[in-house]
């Protein structure tokens, strides 16, 4: 199954990558655009990339002192983070292993409570985009529609479908009854992953801290679009930017290929010329974007010991992860 699904995973990877070559051998004016690039915009770009690392860190640090009632140094869960996300570049999913066991070995945190943390960011961060999104659409572009569709009560839609996810998953798991011991385990896990995330949103001051990191990070993405469009001569609304910003966040929490290399592109090119901005655009903006993060977080991942870990892979196998 595994092996099925890693070929899915390359199939689609190569589908993407031919339809993208294929489009601007066809578009090749386009593709000339990223010359209109200028050094200044890329220099303050990768200061945005650098400083979306450190705050998104930062606001995962806070739900993992919260998830597991710990309180790591800033310094070291930035260390242990920006490692991850080096190594996950250069081996998909291992940054992730490295860092379940980094926080079981070094700080006592177990696997249940890094997953409680990662679910519980993934979902806050999906529930904050989405009604963020809405509430922009609603106050400045009601009419806004992609495939007919019109976004502000798609938005509320999804919004109300993501909130109540968790409460509906816990429902479902509280009524499902099966004899086989590992099932149970698990599902008795995936109960506590789900609890600790709703029983969190009783805490004003940790919701509060959620919520201006994410309003700050929202800012620093939405200028970062603007930046990225307006080199290639576009002026996009407000609504708009919002719409790639969560496409943008989905893509972080949704991975098929590895980065959503290729999808993303795709995905940003069909939104663009369904907004009128052009495929290319769309294309162009997602792939310099990728490339400036990129070489952002591989400079950090180096700076930060990440050269030293690859040596070492061997030591962080999946055969670690034992609860």
């Amino acid at each position: 199954m595994k092996q099925l699904i890693k070929i899915f995973k390359f199939t689609l990877l190569l589908a993407c990558s031919v339809y993208i070559v294929i489009f601007f051998s066809t578009n090749k004016e386009d593709l000339r655009l990223i010359l209109n690039i200028h050094i200044y915009p890329l220099i303050f770009l990768c200061c945005l990339s650098v400083l979306y690392q450190f705050l998104h860190g930062y606001r995962f640090k806070v739900v993992l002192n919260k998830c597991s009632k710990s309180n790591l140094p800033f310094w070291d869960w930035l260390k242990i983070f920006m490692q991850t996300r080096f190594l996950n570049l250069i081996f998909p999913q291992f940054g992730n292993i490295y860092r379940s066991t980094t926080l079981k070995k070094n700080y006592n945190i177990s696997y249940t409570n890094y997953i409680s943390t990662f679910t519980s960011f993934a979902w806050m961060d999906t529930c904050f985009n989405l009604i963020f999104a809405t509430i922009i659409i609603l106050l400045f572009e009601p009419t806004l529609k992609i495939l007919s569709l019109n976004m502000g009560f798609l938005l509320i839609g999804l919004s109300f479908v993501i909130i109540f996810l968790p409460i509906l998953g816990l429902k479902i798991l509280g009524k499902t009854k099966i004899n086989f011991p590992k099932i149970v385990w698990i599902q008795s896990k995936l109960c506590e992953v789900l609890y600790t995330s709703l029983a969190n949103l009783r805490d004003i001051k940790y919701i509060s801290s959620i919520i201006t990191l994410g309003f700050l990070i929202l800012l620093r993405t939405i200028l970062f679009y603007y930046i990225l469009f307006y080199s290639f001569g576009i002026r996009p609304s407000l609504s708009i930017l919002v719409i790639f910003y969560v496409l943008f966040k989905f893509s972080s929490f949704v991975v098929i290929t590895p980065g959503n290399l290729g999808i993303q592109e795709i995905a940003f090119g069909f939104l663009s010329s369904q907004l009128g901005i052009g495929m290319s655009k769309g294309i162009l903006v997602c792939a310099v974007g990728r490339v400036i993060s990129t070489s952002v977080i591989l400079l950090l991942g180096v700076f930060f010991g990440g050269i030293g870990l690859l040596q070492h892979r061997k030591d962080y196998s999946k055969n670690d992860i034992k609860q």
